[in-house]
């Protein structure tokens, strides 16, 4: 929501009334203003802001929030993220109101075109470029904590977490994992369990050889974007993490 809110912020900049009477300091106090108000009833003393953009938004992040923020950003093999969407939407029959469906806005909708809208303006595309520019002018302000990594090594990544943070390491029971809070994702994705968290870290094994189409893998092994996101991930794990 905070970065949601402050691109709402950006429009005003550019509306009539601020170019007529424009007052900057104004503006930046909003600004300033807008994650400390958003969390203002939050009692413990660290939260997470999740938001996929903000990566491609640490200038705002250094310019109205802090001049060192923290962002830990998951990655994950691009093949194994597109067939964990299609699997979502065979599990949820392929509901007419799921999100990717109805930005395709077609008929005949396939699996291929709801793979390249997710890798083109979709949100899988538009956090991969997000990452990439994060990655090439701010690498030192984020934590890339790779889905495999995780799973097979969760404690030393959750170390790595902590250290990245600064904070004293708190023992986790990855066997049982407590969910607090449960997302609305049929009424806003149109994806039931779109962010269902199971109460056991492991992996759900899908073969993206049989599930993804030869044109899509071939897509996703030589597209320049992409290969430009496996070649920065890569090169910042062998500085950071495992």
């Amino acid at each position: 929501y905070v970065l949601n809110i402050m691109n709402m912020i950006d429009s005003v900049k550019n509306s009539e009334m601020h170019i007529l009477n424009p007052n900057e300091k104004r503006i930046n106090c909003i600004y300033n203003s807008i994650i400390y108000n958003y969390h203002r009833d939050e009692e413990r003393p660290i939260c997470f802001d999740k938001n996929r953009g903000w990566t491609g938004f640490i200038e705002k992040i250094k310019k109205y929030i802090d001049t060192n923020p923290k962002i830990i950003c998951t990655t994950r093999d691009v093949k194994e993220v597109l067939t964990s969407f299609i699997m979502l939407l065979r599990k949820n029959n392929y509901r007419e109101s799921n999100f990717i469906d109805k930005n395709l806005n077609k008929e005949n909708i396939n699996d291929d075109d709801r793979c390249l809208y997710l890798l083109g303006p979709g949100i899988v595309g538009e956090s991969i470029v997000n990452l990439i520019n994060g990655l090439k002018n701010h690498s030192e302000n984020i934590l890339l904590v790779d889905y495999d990594d995780l799973i097979n090594n969760p404690k030393k990544s959750m170390e790595k977490i902590y250290d990245f943070l600064g904070e004293k390491y708190f023992e986790h029971d990855f066997n049982n994992i407590v969910r607090n809070y449960v997302e609305k994702d049929l009424e806003a994705y149109g994806i039931e369990y779109m962010h269902d968290i199971r109460n056991q870290l492991k992996k759900e094994n899908y073969d993206y050889n049989e599930i993804l189409s030869p044109y899509i893998l071939n897509i996703c092994d030589t597209h320049p974007i992409l290969l430009e996101y496996k070649y920065l991930c890569n090169n910042l794990k062998k500085r950071f993490f495992i």
